[in-house]
């Protein structure tokens, strides 16, 4: 729900407005699907638009075809957006933090069909700040992961989806050339 109050705060980010724009990148008329990515490329220069986008995947009322439309476009926003340096378009550090805080809970709530952009999205997301700016992922995904699968009854889907978010964070240690860094990050990973 901390995402609910980005759309409150965020003038451009009129719900009706975000959500019809969402919904018409799926029309089969060319004109109409031109416009909302048009709009979409321009609202995600705001501020706050990862956390709008994210607030709609929560917010009553909105069709399942749009949630999946903006998960998607968040997911696509952080792989061309989330590196600052790599990018035109910046996402404030206190959006990024925001986003951070929330992301693994709001997995935790969303349809497997949502589930699977979002996890996406945590891993760009956590190959870009993880460990440095987000050590509070593994020990949440730690203690989420024993909430699903420690004690009866046994939640297996949630389970193998967080532990499907901890594979993605972790394969990237297979291919890394030994250093200092990579042995840091692994130390702490292992503690």
């Amino acid at each position: 729900r901390a995402f609910g109050q980005a759309l409150k705060r965020d003038r451009m980010a009129d719900p009706a407005q975000l959500s019809s724009c969402l919904a018409q990148t799926v029309n089969p008329d060319a004109n109409a699907r031109k416009q909302a990515e048009a709009w979409l490329e321009q609202f995600k220069k705001s501020p706050s638009a990862a956390t709008s986008v994210l607030a709609l995947l929560t917010a009553d009322g909105q069709p399942p075809h749009v949630k999946q439309a903006a998960a998607v476009f968040f997911k696509n926003m952080c792989k061309r957006h989330w590196d600052a340096e790599a990018s035109e378009v910046t996402i404030g550090e206190d959006v990024k933090q925001q986003v951070r805080d929330n992301l693994l809970s709001l997995f935790l709530v969303v349809p497997e069909s949502i589930q699977a952009q979002l996890s996406e999205a945590i891993s760009i997301i956590a190959s870009h700040d993880f460990p440095e700016r987000w050590q509070a992922l593994l020990p949440a995904l730690v203690q989420q992961t024993g909430a699903a699968l420690g004690v009866a009854p046994k939640d297996f889907k949630k389970g193998t989806a967080l532990l499907q978010i901890g594979h993605s964070i972790f394969q990237r240690y297979r291919h890394e050339f030994k250093s200092d860094e990579l042995y840091k990050e692994i130390k702490y990973v292992l503690e």
